[in-house]
C-alpha cells in the first residue's frame, strides 16, 4: 500500500511545485523522512502519513484522493486506508465537492459493476 501513498504523494507535489522542505515546514515530518519516503527508502507508518497528508490544502488533499481512486486498483486489503483518505472530503468545501463527485464515481464503477 505504500507504493500508492509514495506515487500520489509525487503526482500531488509535482502537480501543485510542492517541494520536500515546504511539506516539511507545514507538518512533524522531517524533510529527510520525505525525501527518503519519495525515493522509496522507507516506508511510512499510518500517522506520519496522516500528519504529510495534513500539510496538503483542501485542493491538494482532494487531488491526491482523487489520484489514488482513479490509478490504484482497489481491493479488500486496501478499502480502509482509501475509506479514511475519502472521509478527509469535506462537503461543505466547494474544490472538495469538485473532487468528491470525481472519487464517489471512480469507487462506484469499481465496487458496483
Amino acid at each position: 500500500m505504500s507504493d500508492i501513498f509514495r506515487e500520489a504523494f509525487i503526482a500531488t507535489m509535482d502537480e501543485f511545485g510542492i517541494r520536500a522542505k515546504d511539506l516539511s515546514e507545514n507538518s512533524t515530518v522531517s524533510r529527510q523522512g520525505i525525501s527518503l519516503f519519495l525515493n522509496g527508502k522507507s516506508s511510512w507508518r499510518h500517522d506520519t502519513l496522516g500528519a504529510a497528508f495534513q500539510a496538503f490544502n483542501p485542493e491538494q488533499k482532494a487531488f491526491f484522493i482523487s489520484y489514488i481512486t482513479k490509478v490504484w486498483d482497489i481491493d479488500d486489503k486496501g478499502n480502509t486506508g482509501l475509506l479514511e483518505l475519502v472521509k478527509a472530503l469535506d462537503p461543505n468545501n466547494d474544490i472538495h465537492r469538485k473532487y468528491a463527485g470525481e472519487v464517489l464515481e471512480v469507487i462506484r464503477k469499481k465496487f458496483l459493476s
